[in-house]
């Protein structure tokens, strides 16, 4: 599988793994049969594969790469001289990479995130802040595609959603509840799962069931469920990246809090 592909699924993974979801007052919800799980041998050969890369020509990291590349390596739990490396390299550029897009401020705060560090102080730069000035600016017309990644950045920070964001990220699922591209009559499910993601983690947060959060959420699971193979992948043009996109998604539902029910 090609490197960014393997990125990209790993930081699917870890928008999880960052304090989205929180197991202290959570009870299993049905669900239905998700992938296995991935045997730790896999994760040691993923994590050793994008080493490798990296120790042969690290230059080959773009910097869209970079930060997808330290957040699927941060979630293997291996390799820590080489995410060190990482590191300093993507702080060295994160502040112009995160002026280049609200997404890629976006990608890069979950980035900064998964490593433990403070995005509003990170290489000399507020990525939070790059990002905020833009969210601020067009609360309601975000980039489509970035707008889960922003969702969740601003939640992990403790920033509240704009109301227009919120909105926004409601509309992004469909009376199917398959998100929809502009134009475009197929549903695109990485965006789906990662808008599912997204809108767990904002009524999780705001406790706001009224806003049409928990609406959303039961048509995108409800699309989710029908789109699952029987071997529980979910079908796109890179069915593993895909997968990993629904799958974090439908992980929500097993935490649920009492509170929110």
């Amino acid at each position: 599988m090609p490197l960014r592909r393997l990125a990209v699924a790993g930081f699917a993974a870890v928008t999880a793994i960052t304090s989205l979801v929180g197991p202290s007052t959570a009870h299993a919800a049905p669900t239905p049969p998700l992938p296995e799980a991935v045997p730790q041998s896999s994760l040691d050969q993923v994590s050793a594969w994008i080493a490798k890369q990296w120790k042969t020509n690290p230059q080959s990291f773009s910097s869209s790469l970079l930060p997808e590349s330290i957040v699927a390596l941060k979630s293997t739990g291996k390799e820590p001289a080489v995410l060190a490396q990482m590191d300093k390299k993507f702080a060295t550029i994160a502040g112009d990479y995160a002026k280049e897009s609200t997404g890629r401020a976006a990608k890069g705060i979950l980035a900064v995130q998964a490593l433990g560090k403070d995005p509003k102080n990170y290489g000399g730069a507020n990525l939070l802040e790059i990002m905020l000035s833009e969210v601020r600016a067009h609360p309601g017309e975000l980039d489509w595609y970035s707008l889960p990644y922003i969702v969740v950045a601003m939640i992990n920070a403790g920033e509240p959603v704009p109301a227009a964001t919120m909105k926004q990220l409601i509309g992004m699922v469909g009376k199917d509840g398959g998100f929809h591209p502009p134009y475009f009559d197929q549903v695109d499910p990485d965006t789906t799962g990662l808008t599912l993601l997204a809108l767990h983690a904002l009524r999780g947060r705001s406790g706001n069931q009224s806003c049409g959060v928990d609406a959303a959420i039961t048509r995108a699971t409800t699309w989710a469920k029908k789109a699952q193979q029987p071997n529980g992948s979910w079908t796109n043009y890179s069915p593993v990246n895909t997968t990993g996109m629904v799958a974090q998604g439908m992980l929500c539902l097993l935490y649920t809090s009492d509170a929110a029910d």
